[in-house]
């Protein structure tokens, strides 16, 4: 139970550590990974850029469209070309007599000649200009397009961190052998790291042990011994504390009772008397004086 805990570190350190060594060991991989799923994100990204350029669409369509038309003209003009040379020729073959020399057939297929390339000058007379103006305008957008699938990739190029090759090792562990070899790298950092707890834990009891123990049995003892010393000087200072609390309790009791012992009151009360007589004879002489001159005042 005590190394339980020891053990479940050594384990989460183990898986910990073996991530970055396993990112050092398979960092061509891991490089190889990252680039592959860059391009796959490029070409999602310029796919999702590309599908919101709806004027961009609409004109590669119409350019296709035009495209396909002229070809079609083209491949017909020379079709009925070598039609008519092998007509000429005296060739057998689809659209052909096999009479060599220009006849009636050969005249035919000259006229169809002449007809598919008057419609295909027509055709790209009528539509050289809004031809060129519909690719300027492809071209424009092309350009902006590529500027925004740009700064796209290199905002995601930006964040092939460590997050980007963890991943990408994630991916490169689902195979079989770069499995197997990640397993057996965190086998061996959590055999490191438990070794010394495993063998510490399987070891026989020896003089060490022992040692350590009694040693370990001193130290508590003389903790013990410590603990109560202080729990002793502790009790005698607070017997000491109150009997001097109590000493001068006593103590202020006595000088009360000395301070009010019947001599002292009878001597302050002889002194408080004295003082009183004075004043009631000084009242009484001060009466008599005011009536006799009141008296010697109304006597003629």
């Amino acid at each position: 139970m005590t190394a339980l805990p020891r053990l479940i570190l050594a384990v989460f350190i183990a898986v910990t550590v073996a991530v970055p060594l396993e990112m050092k060991y398979f960092e061509p991989e891991i490089l190889s990974q990252i680039a592959k799923t860059d391009l796959d994100s490029d070409k999602a990204a310029a796919e999702r850029a590309k599908a919101g350029e709806f004027e961009l669409s609409k004109l590669e369509e119409d350019l296709n469209k035009l495209d396909v038309k002229e070809q079609a003209l083209r491949d017909r003009r020379d079709q009925l070309r070598e039609q008519r040379r092998n007509e000429v020729d005296g060739v057998p073959g689809p659209g052909s007599t096999g009479v060599r020399g220009i006849g009636p057939e050969a005249r035919n297929r000259q006229v169809e000649y002449d007809n598919v390339q008057k419609d295909l000058d027509k055709f790209l007379s009528e539509n050289e200009e809004p031809r060129a103006k519909s690719r300027a305008r492809v071209d424009e957008l092309r350009k902006r397009l590529d500027e925004r699938i740009g700064q796209t990739r290199d905002t995601m190029r930006q964040g092939n961190g460590f997050l980007a090759r963890f991943k990408a090792l994630a991916e490169l562990t689902g195979e079989g052998p770069i499995k197997n070899v990640s397993l057996f790298l965190v086998i061996l950092l959590t055999l490191i790291e438990t070794t010394p707890v495993l063998i510490k834990l399987f070891a026989k009891r020896g003089p060490y042990d022992d040692l350590l123990e009694a040693i370990e049995h001193k130290v508590h003892v003389a903790q013990q011994v410590e603990v109560s010393n202080f729990n002793s000087d502790t009790n005698m200072e607070l017997e000491l504390y109150e009997a001097k609390v109590e000493a001068r309790r006593q103590l202020e009791n006595q000088l009360i009772r000395d301070t009010w012992s019947p001599e002292r009151v009878e001597d302050l009360a002889a002194q408080d008397i004295g003082e009183a007589q004075t004043e009631i004879a000084k009242a009484a002489i001060g009466n008599w004086k005011w009536r006799q001159m009141e008296t010697a005042q109304n006597t003629p």
